[in-house]
């Protein structure tokens, strides 16, 4: 069953819910060679979007991660992200450049997913059969 996600204008942090946080660009909007010469945002990526709507309608914080913010003007920014959230996702989203240890989960297209404590990438364990 789908979760409908009722849009707002501006997202705050519901204290106590939990927060999962997505990447921009290559997660959440396209980010190839000319998104990356021109420094605009990229056209949505529709399944991570309605992903993310479902977390916001089933209660959760999220967070947009940029390393856009460490490029520029911070402010304008994450005016610019905020926007390109408004448009897409119908919110206006918190955005960060910091990690956060208490998110549950993070969307990228540039990490690996290592096993807790083990050392061993999920990759790994799943080819180690």
């Amino acid at each position: 069953m789908a979760i409908r996600f009722q849009p707002e204008h501006d997202i705050t942090a519901s204290a106590g819910a939990p927060t999962v946080a997505f990447d921009l660009d290559g997660v959440l909007a396209l980010h190839g060679p000319r998104e990356k010469e021109s420094g605009e945002i990229g056209k949505p990526i529709s399944s991570m979007i309605k992903k993310l709507k479902e977390f916001l309608a089933a209660g959760y914080n999220v967070v947009v991660f940029s390393a856009r913010l460490g490029q520029g003007d911070r402010r304008e920014i994450t005016r610019e992200i905020g926007n390109w959230t408004m448009k897409h996702i119908g919110v206006r989203l918190p955005v960060t450049d910091v990690k956060s240890a208490d998110w549950e989960c993070f969307f990228d297209d540039k990490a690996v997913q290592v096993i807790r404590n083990s050392g061993m990438t999920v990759t790994e364990a799943l080819t180690k059969r």
